[in-house]
Formats: structure tokens, sequence, C-alpha cells
């Protein structure tokens, strides 16, 4: 330190052993200074009070004062000639400078500063500049723990001073520290407030937790107090530090605390964990959280029910969190930081049992009241249909509109009959939610056929023509996992006569004759409409659809007389259209098919081969159910199909039915022929036989039309073999009328070997064809070929291929799931093939 030279001050002098010492004896004193005061080692002892002085020409003056660790040092040049050019410095014992001020005309020149060590400390006044000389009163206050409040000295951990519950008066000087400490049970929170101080803004205020590690704080705050409001997170001793945010601080203050018992918190604490969760009851709870803490409560659902809980209010909602837990306390959903709104969840249970819900603080701190709703909804509450979550619990359901709800991301199953001669559209029309609703249809099997979801436009819909005869499910879902909605569903089944006059005419045995150059007719469902006509050898036929409701997803083939397809044209925007010139005569086929799954357009198809003469005899609509079973088992079927233009001539006519050799008759039940236009039985009783059996019919002539229809029903138990690879036998029929010639037809019966069953969902079953055990025929079209790869790889995550690996293990692993090496070895096997 450079301290300026020749000073002049007014000293008292002691005198010791003959040396004169100056000392500075408290008060103001004059005497003449002969020895200088600008060093350290020539600082003028001082104790207490005011004393004066002088600056010459910008020199210093140095004091020595001795000051313990437990006061504070307050000095301050309350006057001077020249204040503003005048600077105070204050320095420890080894003579590092602590603090200093100066250069301010306004509030004088000082610092008030905690001692940090015990020891002698300088004080030095100085000129601001070369030339500085000014006349100063210099004021020196030690101030003891007596002095500065009732808790002091409390300046750490080990001298922390025990506090209580109520308002607390104290000091802080020169930027010192106030400790206190006080007990706190876990079950406790603490609440501690500087409610007033007279420099608040430089206060802070720091909690630790027993082992004397921070656990929160605040300060450098004018507006609403300094304080903090925690939960203890153990039962101990807790320490309160009170600190001036800056070197000086020094400021009165008051402390509030308070410790907050279960009993003083709300009605259901302690509950602060899953084993002290509190018994929650439908309706309004009124609670508290302090602190950050957590409430927890317990509540009873069963498998049926979904849990509705909300906060419908709080003081501080934005600050609060909700959490459902199952039985086992695993998270299931939450929700929380929102202040619009309020905070909730609905969630459909997925097992009776004992949930637990949490309110929590989103922060250290967070305190408020809540109001708590919870809601029990038991499937009585819910709708007329539930509870119908599964397959064995699926309501029935029947044709027209049904208004139902989904709680909590449930899903709801109906169960619907259809024949595989029918089509099934489904259809949500209104709802509440309907951008977060899905719809599936799956198939007798419980296999997934279609679905349709996430759509806010033209409502969420499936159409699709039943590949078999038996029990359907719907399943209306939540797509997220608290969806609640109110939804309409709207359920037809189209039945052959509601969808034309030709249906069924879905395969070549019940293919229609066309009559007239133009037939007007739909397709529902994706199905295929089939019609048949006559054609010489060398006779050119064209067949084009003119008009359509969806012309871009329809396709048009023809085939000939061994069902081979001979000419085809599809998804045409200008028209859909073929032509071909018979190589041989006989009964030609048109398919008229929709493109995708769930295609369905009304359509003209026009076709120009000469219609003459009276309409022959016809076997139409030709149905059998079930028409696919399984290896080596016995099954009912119901052989339904009708005979068109048979003559009323009064001459008997004769219809034939014939079963295949590969199939045995254990028994002909209920069966007949009826005219549909007389009403009246033809053949009331006519049962089939093993092999060939023939009825005669004699519709007799009345005032109606010349020709008749008749309708026939034949109801037989069949049994069929054991077979290693699929098979199709056919069951023929014929006609045989006196005047109007003869028609046939056949039936089909697939019997599927066992195996996986169908993959592609469109109602073929993969097969073996080599007998390895492996099914190459993925698709079931009765080859290998490259759609067989593209079915392997597109369905190679279905329960179909997972839960049958072994007979798509193509890669020959033994691997326990199919895999892309298993696609990769059957293109392979495909290609050289």
């Amino acid at each position: 330190m450079e301290l300026r030279q020749a000073s002049t001050v007014l000293l008292a002098a002691a005198v010791v052993g003959g040396v004169v010492i100056p000392v500075f004896a408290g008060g103001i004193v004059s005497a003449q200074d002969t020895e200088p005061n600008d060093s350290f080692e020539t600082a003028v002892n001082v104790s207490e009070g005011t004393f004066s002085g002088e600056i010459i020409s910008g020199e210093s003056d140095v004091y020595q004062i001795e000051v313990n660790e437990t006061d504070a040092l307050n000095v301050d040049i309350s006057n001077a000639d020249n204040l503003g050019n005048l600077r105070l410095v204050l320095y420890s014992p080894d003579r590092q400078e602590l603090v200093s001020d100066g250069n301010n005309n306004r509030d004088g020149v000082s610092f008030n500063l905690k001692a940090p060590e015990s020891g002698t400390y300088y004080i030095e006044v100085a000129g601001q500049e070369q030339q500085t000389t000014s006349n100063y009163t210099l004021d020196v206050d030690i101030i003891t723990p007596a002095e500065n409040d009732q808790f002091a000295p409390n300046d750490g951990f080990r001298s922390a001073a025990s506090l209580s519950e109520g308002l607390s008066d104290a000091r802080i000087v020169g930027g010192e520290s106030d400790f206190y400490q006080i007990e706190v049970n876990e079950t406790d929170a603490l609440n501690v407030d500087i409610s007033s101080a007279d420099n608040l803004g430089n206060l802070r205020l720091v909690l630790y937790d027993p082992d004397r590690r921070e656990l929160v704080s605040d300060g450098n705050n004018n507006r609403d107090g300094v304080s903090f409001n925690l939960k203890a997170p153990e039962s101990g001793t807790y320490y309160i530090e009170v600190a001036g945010q800056e070197q000086q601080t020094t400021s009165n203050y008051t402390l509030d605390t308070d410790i907050i018992t279960p009993a003083e918190n709300d009605q259901f604490a302690p509950n602060d964990g899953f084993n002290s969760a509190a018994t929650l009851s439908e309706g309004f709870s009124d609670a508290r959280i302090v602190g950050g803490e957590s409430d927890f409560y317990q509540i009873e659902a069963n498998e049926t029910d979904a849990l509705n809980v909300d906060i419908s209010s709080a003081d501080n909602l934005g600050n609060l969190r909700l959490v459902l837990y199952d039985p086992d306390r695993q998270e299931l959903v939450s929700d929380g930081n929102s202040n619009f709104g309020g905070i909730s969840f609905n969630l459909k249970a997925p097992e009776s049992g004992t949930y637990y819900v949490e309110v929590a603080g989103q922060e250290q701190q967070t305190t408020s009241n809540y109001t708590l709703d919870t809601d029990i909804i038991t499937p009585a509450e819910n709708d007329q249909f539930a509870p119908n979550d599964g397959f064995n619990s699926a309501a029935t359901l029947s044709e027209g509109f049904s208004d139902a709800r989904i709680v909590g991301g449930e899903s709801d199953f109906y169960q619907i009959e259809a024949n595989t001669t029918d089509a099934i559209s489904v259809d949500i029309s209104n709802a509440d939610n309907l951008g977060d609703l899905q719809l599936v249809l799956y198939g007798p099997d419980r296999q997934e056929l279609v679905s349709d979801g996430n759509s806010n436009f033209g409502g969420i819909s499936f159409n699709l023509k039943a590949p078999e005869s038996g029990t359907y499910y719907v399943e209306v879902s939540g797509q997220s996992q608290q969806t609640t909605s109110g939804y309409t569903l709207r359920t037809d089944i189209i039945t052959p006569k509601e969808n034309d006059q030709f249906a069924p005419n879905d395969n070549f045995g019940s293919a229609v004759q066309l009559r007239n150059e133009f037939t007007d007719a739909r397709v529902v469902g994706g199905e295929v409409d089939y019609f048949k006509l006559t054609l010489n050898e060398s006779e050119s036929v064209t067949a084009e659809i003119t008009a359509a409701d969806s012309l871009g997803d329809l396709g048009l083939r023809l085939y000939a007389p061994d069902r081979s397809e001979v000419a085809a044209d599809t998804n045409n925007f200008n028209g859909i259209s073929l032509s071909h010139q018979a190589t041989t005569g006989g009964t030609y086929y048109l398919r008229v098919a929709g493109l995708s799954q769930q295609t369905t357009s009304e359509y003209t198809l026009r076709s120009n081969q000469t219609f003459t003469g009276a309409s022959p005899v016809q076997i139409e609509g030709i149905t059998l159910a079930p028409s696919t079973v399984e290896s080596n088992t016995t099954n009912t079927h119901r052989l339904a199909f009708t005979v068109a233009n048979v003559s009323a001539d009064g001459n008997a006519d004769e219809i034939k039915v014939t079963l295949p050799s590969e199939v045995s008759l254990v028994d002909s039940g209920a069966s007949r022929i009826v005219d549909q236009r007389a009403n009246v039985f033809v053949a009331e009783s006519a049962s089939l036989t093993q092999g060939a059996t023939t009825i005669t019919v004699n519709p007799q002539p009345n005032t109606g039309p010349p020709t008749r229809t008749l309708d026939a029903e034949f109801n037989v138990t069949l049994e069929v073999p054991n077979v290693s690879a699929t098979t199709t036998n056919d069951i023929s029929v014929e006609a045989a009328d006196s005047s109007n010639g003869n028609d046939s037809t056949v039936a089909s019966l697939t019997v599927q070997a066992p195996g996986p069953g169908d993959v592609t969902g469109n109602g073929a079953v993969a097969q073996d064809l080599d007998e390895d055990g492996q099914f190459e025929d993925v698709d079931g079209n009765g080859e290998l070929d490259i759609f067989d790869v593209q079915a392997l790889f597109d369905n190679r995550g279905s329960d179909t291929l997972q839960n049958n690996a072994a007979a798509f293990d193509f890669d020959d692993d033994g691997s326990a799931e199919v895999n892309v090496f298993d696609v990769q070895a059957l293109f392979t096997e495909q290609q050289n093939a």
C-alpha cells in the first residue's frame, strides 16, 4: 500500500516507557501530532467514538482497532470540508483490503462490515486527489453481539439460535449471516417468511436439511417478501439462514416461522405416500398440498369401470400435477401444468383392484388448496351396451342406429350375424370426438378384416362383403389412452335382395344370364358380380361399364367356358371396356369387381351379344353355406339357388343335384322347392341322397306368366375327408325344362388342409403345395408366385404368421418368428421354381 505523507492531526498522547504513542480514546480531542500516521506501522490506535482529523495534500491517515469475529465494524466520515474527495478503506489483520467507500457528497462516506476473524483491523482515510486537503470527523462503532439482537452470536451452524413458531425480530449487520435451528417431523411442512425488513431486497433466506445441505432459498425480492414453504423430507433439525446479499448489508428484519402439522394441513394428512394413501370416495374432496408435497389417495375400481378424476379448482392450478397408478403402483396416466380447463384424467380400469391417485406440486415449494372431483363410471352409468369391452362380452347389434359411449380410451365390442351373401356396412355417423375414434371389423375367427379412423371428414366407416357366414365383431375404440366420446353407430346388413336384382351372383356358379344390352347393378363392399352369356365360335362380344359411382375403382374381366381369363380392363377414367372374339362356342362369364376391399358402387354394364328367342331356363344365385370347412370334419350345409324361366306348361321338369364322391352324406334335413310367383310348394320335401338325386317339379299353368321362378333350398350334413392340401369339390346342379332347355352350374365346397389359415384376409387359406410342411402358397391362390412373396412381406407381423412361424420358416433356421430372411428365402424359391 502506498500511503500519502505529512499529516497534521488532533490527538491525545500516552506516555509509555518514555515513548509517545498516539491514541484516540473516544470523543473529539485536540492535540498536535508530531508523529506521522500514514502507514500500517504508524497507524494510530483508536477505540469506539468520534474523532477529528485533517488530510493535507492528498495524504492518508491510518488507524488501527481491535475487533472480535463476533463483532461488526461501522465506520463513517460524517462531515468534512471536502467530503466528495475523501475515501475510506478497511483492511483485514493481514492488511488486505476488505471494503472501501468514497466520492459521495450525498450520504457521507462509510462502511459496515461483519469481522470475518478476530484481530487488528486498519482504517484508512485518504484524499482522492493528489492535492486534497480537508478536515473530517471519523465515527467508529464496534457492534458486539449484545448490541446486535437477542440471538447473536449466531453466525454459523454450530452457533445457530433455537427458533420457535411465530414472529422473531432480529438484525444482520455488515453482510453477516444469522443461523437458526428448529425441529421438524417428516409429516410436517416448514413455512418461513421475512415479513418485513429495512432492506428486504438485499436479504436472502436459506433452508438446510439435518445434514446441513441446502434445500431451498429465496432472496432479492422487494415485492412479496422473502420466504419458503417446503415439506420436510425427513424428521430432524433443520437450519434457517438469513444472510445479506451484499458485503455490507445491514438490516432489521422480522422472521415469521410456521410448522404446518398434518392436523393443520387437511383432513386427509398425513397421506404423502402409497402406504399412507387416504381412502377416497366419489364426489368432491377439499384438500391442500404444502411445500411441494404429494397427497396420495386410494380408491377401488372394477375392470368394467372407468376412473374420472379432476382437479376442478385450485389456488395454484398451473403448478399442480395429477397421476393415476394401477394396483401394482405403476403409473398409468398423468396430467398437469395447465391453467386451462382444469387438470384431469379419464381412464378405463385395466383390471379390478386398488388404484392410487397422486396430487403433487410441480415445483419444490408449491402450496395450494384444491378440490378433487372423483367419479367411478360403472357400466350402468356408461351406456346400454356396457360392459362390452371384449369379444366375449360383445353386445348384440341390430341394424339401424345405436347410441353409445366410450370412456377413458376403452373399446366397445359388438357382434352381428352375416351370411356369405351379405355385405356389412357400419359407420360412426356422429360423435363428440370423431377424430379420436377408430372402427374395426373382425371376422368370425376374430381376425381383423378392415378398419378406419382418425378422420374428422365424412365420418368413420367400412363397407365389406362378408367372406363367410358367421358372427362378425365390430370394435369402436379410442385412438388415445383417455378418449371419451358419445357416438352414434349405424349398422346395415345388405342382403342380396337389398343389393340388386341379380344378387347373390358372386362366383361362376351363381353367375346371372345377361338378357338385355344394358344391365344396372351394384357391387357392395369390394364384392364381385358374375354374369354369363352364350357365344358361338368366332362370335365377337364387346362389354363396357358405361357409368358408375366409382368408375376408377372397378374392373371388368371376361372368362372363357373353361373359366380362363381372355380379356380385361381396369381403372380407366375414360370408361372400362373389353372385346373378344370367341375361339370356341359356349358359356362365357363377365366379372365386375371392386378393385379395393371396400369398393361400393352402382354401375351400368353394356354388352352387345345377340339376345334372341325365348329366355332359356336359368339357374341363378347358387350359394353353399358354409362353403369352406376344415379337413376331416362333419358339417351341416345350406344349398340354395333359384331356377328362372321354368315353363308353366303342365309338363314335368327336373332338377338334379349331384354330391361329389369325395364327400359322404350323413343326413339330409329339411328341403323344399317353392314357386315364387304362385307362392306354392312344387316339392315340399326333397331329400338328397349320396351321389345324384333327381327331383321332378311340375309348375301348373294359371292366369300368371308363362314361366315361373323356383326357389330351391336343401339342408344336408356332409363329412369331408382328411386332406394334406386344400381341395375344392363341386356340388353340381342341373335343370331340365321340357320347353325352355337345360342349364347347369356348381357350388364349390373347399376343404382346408390343416395349416395356418387365411393370411391375407382375402378368404383363401395358405397352402402347402409340395407337402413339405411349409406353406409357400401364402395368398392361397393355388400356385407359388411373386404375390406370395409380397403377401409374406406385408403380413410378416400378423398373428396368423407369427403364431404359425414353423409353417413359414423358409430359411430353415428354426426361428420362433417370421422375418425378412424367410421372405428372402421364399423369393429365391419362387425365382427358381
